[in-house]
């Protein structure tokens, strides 16, 4: 997956969200239940909720009519950031993995596609990429997470993670509201509605356009395996002994080195070694270890 600038920012499975038509009548059910509290509003005389319900039906409705006439995955971006905006909210982030994290516990960063950031956003982002506690919240908690819940719990993060926070803020992205999304044996992804800076009212914001918001989140990652196959994949997850073979390798130990630490045939060490540049597309070992670097999939520290 590409990141494209226009102007946020890891598996279990989330119980009543399956793929295909029965997502879409799902998603069509819950549109309706905004409509009708729009109707319900107006007649007990509440036209703030109405208007509020009237901006979230729009935003939904502008989204799947969007979706149906695009033709690419950067079009298909385009249409949702229209949706996001129509909800008030700036910017937005899409991010997927195929795996959130690997069986040593380290997490795999998702590849992000984002709309209204800010010039070089990403300048400095693969350093920050593997510890977004943003992302990794909403795939613990499997349901939406505010960032200022998270702010708010900060003595509970590691010092990468705030490290993280305070790049994402330096930044101007903030606050955010995250709705994790998971599609059993497919992926883990998330949709980031992004706000522009301010806290004042974000918290009933995020409240109000909560509910819309993952059902726009769910319907378009839905619509984007449907149409498109899903964003383009990322490099392929490694084995075990392919993530060790590297990781001794990036610490500058020899195939001979490394099959006597691991009691493995230079041979051996040999294909673990091409079948690793093989995933990851690496042209050598350096290569190699530089991409498993920016991934998170390795430590040499």
């Amino acid at each position: 997956m590409h990141d494209r600038q226009d102007g946020a920012l890891g598996a279990p499975q989330q119980a009543g969200y399956a793929p295909g038509r029965r997502a879409i009548s799902m998603a069509g059910q819950s549109f309706h239940r905004i409509r009708d509290c729009g109707r319900a509003s107006t007649m007990s005389g509440n036209p703030s909720a109405f208007d509020a319900n009237g901006m979230q039906m729009a935003a939904f409705s502008s989204l799947v009519v969007g979706l149906e006439a695009s033709r690419s995955m950067d079009e298909a971006m385009d249409v949702l950031h229209g949706a996001i905006l129509e909800l008030g909210f700036p910017r937005v982030v899409y991010g997927c993995v195929s795996i959130a994290h690997l069986p040593s516990g380290t997490w795999v960063p998702a590849p992000l596609q984002v709309r209204g950031f800010p010039d070089r956003w990403d300048r400095d982002w693969p350093r920050h990429r593997a510890h977004d506690p943003y992302a990794h919240t909403a795939f613990l908690k499997m349901e939406s997470t505010n960032w200022t819940v998270v702010q708010n719990n900060a003595d509970l993060l590691d010092p990468a993670q705030v490290d993280c926070i305070s790049y994402i803020n330096d930044l101007g992205l903030n606050p955010g509201l995250t709705v994790p999304l998971f599609i059993p044996g497919h992926h883990y992804g998330f949709i980031t509605a992004v706000g522009d800076g301010g806290l004042d009212g974000w918290d009933a914001a995020a409240d109000r356009a909560g509910p819309t918001l993952a059902m726009i989140a769910n319907y378009f990652d839905n619509f984007a395996i449907r149409r498109f196959g899903g964003p383009p994949k990322e490099s392929q997850s490694l084995s075990k002994r392919e993530l060790e073979c590297l990781t001794w390798s990036a610490r500058g130990k020899t195939v001979e080195d490394i099959a006597v630490i691991l009691d493995l045939s230079a041979d051996t060490v040999r294909v673990y070694l091409k079948r690793v540049n093989q995933k990851l597309d690496a042209v050598n070992r350096s290569h190699a270890v530089a991409k498993a670097m920016c991934l998170g999939m390795i430590d040499i520290s």
